[in-house]
């Protein structure tokens, strides 16, 4: 299994569970401020991520992997929804999406456990504040068996890029930058 297919699976709990949100979508890591006012016309919406993995085990013979990875659901909510303030909206989908969680292996075998050290944790701030939005992070670790990932399916791997600082340069000095196009190997070649 991959960590790709466990948050595909979240989202499919989430978009199946709560229907009340208008937006249930894979997401890449956590928001900035132009992140969150882009997201934030399609609202409620709940943003599935891999925040992180940590201790990493080989287990097995065919290069299987067990970790902990850290998942998160954040929860956004713009202006007032259905004539309540969008903090207390929020506040009820982060209930819901924690009603979700316990004894939940998404429906895959690579589940080695069902989430724990679950918490959720309001991300207001003035700058979310600002954008209209209110915003909360749902977070828990999971034990989980990954296998081997075949790199050369990813098409995302045929453009490399590259960039790095000079060596003694000063903070702030502009980064060296290049693309570089990589050739599949054919089966001729080998």
């Amino acid at each position: 299994m991959s960590l790709t297919a466990m948050r595909e699976a979240i989202v499919a709990k989430i978009k199946a569970e709560l229907p009340e949100l208008k937006t249930v979508e894979s997401h890449g890591g956590r928001f900035d401020f132009a992140e969150l006012k882009r997201v934030s016309a399609r609202t409620p919406a709940a943003f599935a991520a891999c925040l992180g993995v940590s201790d990493a085990q080989a287990w097995g013979s065919g290069g299987e992997v067990s970790c902990s990875a850290l998942w998160a659901v954040f929860v956004v909510v713009a202006s007032k929804q259905r004539d309540a303030p969008r903090d207390l909206v929020a506040m009820a989908l982060t209930q819901a999406v924690l009603g979700l969680l316990p004894d939940q292996r998404w429906g895959l075998d690579a589940s080695r456990s069902s989430p724990g050290q679950i918490r959720a944790d309001n991300l207001f701030s003035s700058v979310v504040d600002k954008i209209g939005v209110a915003m909360w992070g749902v977070s828990w670790r999971q034990e989980v068996d990954i296998a081997n990932v075949d790199l050369s399916s990813l098409p995302d791997f045929l453009l490399a890029s590259v960039v790095t600082t000079p060596a003694g340069a000063e903070d702030g000095a502009p980064a060296l930058e290049t693309s570089i196009t990589l050739e599949k190997a054919s089966d001729e070649q080998e």
